[in-house]
């Protein structure tokens, strides 16, 4: 399973696990590699632009290096950041949290979907079960195998993008079921079963 942090503040990560100035979140995920679980943190955040490197909008004084913290974790773990302000001309306004609740949601409902593999498999090796049961690969629909916007009918494909096998139509698991996945690792994590 994957831990979900969800994190919303308008000024960024001023925790003292880091010394102040610095951005890079590293001590933190490695805290949670020691938990052995999966984590993905989304965060709704100071208005911080580090390709500008400026304010976008950021009416709580926030800290570029504290915010900088957090919008590489969320990308480091697969999450999502969405600004917490936005401009409104020469003014700031609070960014339209349906949107940001829409993305929640979409990386919740991904989470019962896809399955993050450890390694990189040999796609041709794969094999997928659920409680017990074999479950067949997937016809592709509509798209382009293994591309973004690619459906399948029911069963499991395997996405690049998220190196996850995604489940479709009547093989989406429900909560609670065991879920396996057996492949050939080409790199990544050691080689023990399941992968």
């Amino acid at each position: 399973s994957t831990v979900v942090v969800v994190i919303i503040t308008d000024e960024g990560d001023n925790s003292r696990r880091l010394s102040q100035g610095e951005e890079d979140p590293a001590p933190y995920l490695e805290a949670f590699n020691d938990f052995e679980q999966r984590i993905k943190v989304a965060v709704i955040g100071p208005a911080w632009d580090p390709e500008e490197t400026d304010w976008i909008c950021n009416s709580a004084n926030a800290t570029s290096w504290g915010t900088e913290r957090l919008q590489r974790i969320a990308t480091a773990t697969g999450g999502f950041y969405a600004n917490i302000e936005e401009s409104a001309g020469a003014a700031c306004k609070d960014s339209d949290f349906g949107e940001h609740l829409t993305d929640l949601g979409s990386l919740l409902g991904n989470l019962l979907t896809a399955f993050e593999l450890a390694s990189i498999p040999d796609d041709t090796t794969i094999q997928a079960f659920i409680d017990g049961q074999s479950i067949e690969q997937a016809e592709l629909v509509n798209g382009e195998e293994g591309q973004p916007g690619a459906t399948y009918d029911s069963g499991w494909s395997y996405d690049p993008s998220q190196n996850a096998v995604v489940f479709w139509g009547e093989e989406v698991p429900e909560y609670n079921d065991s879920v396996r996945i057996f492949y050939r690792p080409l790199s990544g994590k050691p080689r023990e079963l399941p992968f």
